[in-house]
This record gives C-alpha cells, sequence and structure tokens, in this order.
C-alpha cells in the first residue's frame, strides 16, 4: 500500500470530522452529516485487498469511494476565514459556478449565497463577493468553521438550484427547439423509405387493375392466358412484397426510435454547479495599520 494514500485519507477524515473506527484492517467510517448525502452513513473499506469481502471496499487508485474524497477535498479546498466590513460576523458566503450546455451554445456566470447568522434562507447575488483581510488574504478555518460551513451547505442548495434551474432555461429552450428540427428531419427520412415500399405495391395494384380491365374485354384466348399468367406472377409478387414490407417495418420502427434517442442524447441540454468557495466571516487577525504620521515641515531658515 502506497503511505502517501494512507496519509491522505487519514488527514482528510480527520479534517471533516468524520468516526473512524479500525479494527484488523477494517476501517468503519461515520461521515458528517454535511457529507452524508455525497458518502452515506457509514462506509467500510481497506486498503488490504485481500481482506475486501461484501460491504467492505478497497480503498486504492481509481476505487469510487477514493475519487469521492478527492473530489470533495479539491471542493472543500476553497474554505476560508476572513473578516468583512459588509458583512456581520458569523455570516457565511457560498461562491458557486452555474454553467450550461445547450445545442448551440455554453453559458456560465458565478452566483455568491450569502447567509448571516440565524438565517434560514440565503440571500443570492451574481458575481463573486469580495471578502478578505486587511491584506487583501483570507485564512484557513479552524476545524469548527470549517464544519459548520460544511453543515450549513444544505440550507443553500435549494435556493441555489431553484436558481440554476432559471439560469438553464435559455439551455432548454434553444435544444427543445434544435431537437424538434433534429426530429422532423429524422421522421422526413424514415418516411421516404416507407414510401418506397408503399409506391411499389402501388404500381403492382394499379396493374392488377389494368388486367382485370383486359380480362373482361379479352377475346383471344392465348391473349386471355398470357394476361392470367401476368395477373397470378403480380399476385404473388405482391404477397411477397406485402411480408417483407411488415418485416422492414419492423426494423424501420426499430431504427426510427435508435436515431430519435441519439438525436434526444445529443440535444439534452447540461447544466453543472459546482461550489468555488465557502467563506465565513471572522474577525480580523490583525488591524490594519495605522497611516504614516505626517513628519514635522522644517522651518524656512532666517535671510542672512
Amino acid at each position: 500500500m502506497d503511505g502517501s494514500l494512507r496519509a491522505f485519507v487519514d488527514q482528510y477524515l480527520r479534517e471533516i470530522g468524520a468516526e473512524v473506527r479500525e479494527a484488523d484492517g477494517i476501517l468503519t467510517v461515520v461521515f458528517p452529516p454535511g457529507r452524508k448525502r455525497r458518502f452515506g452513513g457509514e462506509r467500510r473499506f481497506t486498503f488490504d485487498p485481500p481482506k475486501s469481502a461484501p460491504g467492505i471496499e478497497v480503498l486504492e487508485p481509481g476505487s469510487p469511494l477514493l475519487k469521492l474524497m478527492f473530489v470533495d477535498a479539491k471542493q472543500w479546498g476553497g474554505l476560508a476565514a476572513a473578516p468583512s466590513a459588509n458583512l456581520p460576523l458569523g455570516s457565511v458566503v457560498f461562491t458557486f459556478q452555474f454553467t450550461t450546455f445547450s445545442s448551440l451554445k455554453k453559458r456560465t456566470k458565478f452566483v455568491t449565497a450569502t447567509l448571516p447568522p440565524e438565517a434560514t434562507r440565503p440571500a443570492l447575488a451574481d458575481g463573486i463577493a469580495e471578502i478578505s483581510g486587511p491584506d487583501g488574504s483570507a485564512e484557513t478555518p479552524f476545524p469548527k468553521e470549517a464544519e459548520r460551513l460544511q453543515n450549513l451547505l444544505p440550507m443553500v442548495m435549494p435556493a441555489i438550484e431553484d436558481a440554476a434551474r432559471d439560469f438553464g432555461r435559455d439551455a432548454v429552450a434553444e435544444s427543445t427547439a434544435e431537437f424538434t428540427k433534429s426530429l422532423g428531419r429524422v421522421n422526413e427520412y424514415f418516411e421516404g423509405l416507407r414510401q418506397q415500399t408503399f409506391s411499389e405495391e402501388a404500381r403492382i395494384r394499379k396493374r392488377l387493375g389494368e388486367i382485370q380491365s383486359k380480362l373482361y374485354f379479352a377475346e383471344d384466348g392465348l391473349r386471355q392466358l398470357k394476361l392470367e399468367k401476368e395477373r397470378d406472377r403480380l399476385t404473388q409478387d405482391l404477397y411477397h412484397l406485402k411480408q417483407r414490407r411488415t418485416q422492414a417495418e419492423d426494423k424501420l420502427s426499430t431504427d426510427q426510435t435508435d436515431h430519435v434517442e441519439r438525436q434526444r442524447r445529443r440535444h439534452e441540454p447540461k447544466l453543472h454547479v459546482r461550489l468555488v468557495a465557502a467563506t465565513i466571516v471572522a474577525p480580523a487577525s490583525k488591524a490594519p495599520p495605522p497611516p504614516p504620521e505626517p513628519e514635522p515641515e522644517t522651518p524656512p531658515a532666517p535671510p542672512a
């Protein structure tokens, strides 16, 4: 086992405040409330592949659980604590990035969700809030502050999801219009294929009608025999053509459904919501330096 992998997992679990129990190389982890939505309540895993069993995952490069940990660690690398002149202490500011993909274009924007102390619903604003210390920097939050940031995220998400859906309406409208155009082209193509078979059947039926009319007035026995043979042959051709059309119709219907599904996936709008940063308003660690005092003016020298 790679020691750096175990060190990362141990530090990650310690930072998020997870409850860890280890016995015989099997780790049982109870994730904090802010992460149960992603990880579930409890996960059991091991770094030793021979000890894997149903319900016990092997944590190794490429494993799904480790990928989730990497994504979560990267996401929460944007945690910070900083003072603000406009927000009360204890306020929490989440910054999200919305990205939509339609059939025509990509759109993106940033949204800030501010949650003052004791508030139950965030205030949303477009753009990125400027929160930093007196020197333009932000500090890493203490574990309790980081845990509070994580636990407050579920309170913010319903409003963010509503805003994201509003932002995605243009992408949905564009993709729906383009899908409708593509659907029309697909239906027109397959209707043309079906029409070819119908045209051939119509030609045979027309000829059979002509033969029947000629047989009615035929006086020459040889001529009548030739017409009857042609009638019998065309009747057989029509019968086989109907059979082929029935079989072809099943295949055409399947192919048409596949084409429609491919077009649906191609024109399906996509919406990505990414948490960029989370900041808690904390007291300044140091006051800004006072402005320098002006130097006393030197009186002019008396005239000689």
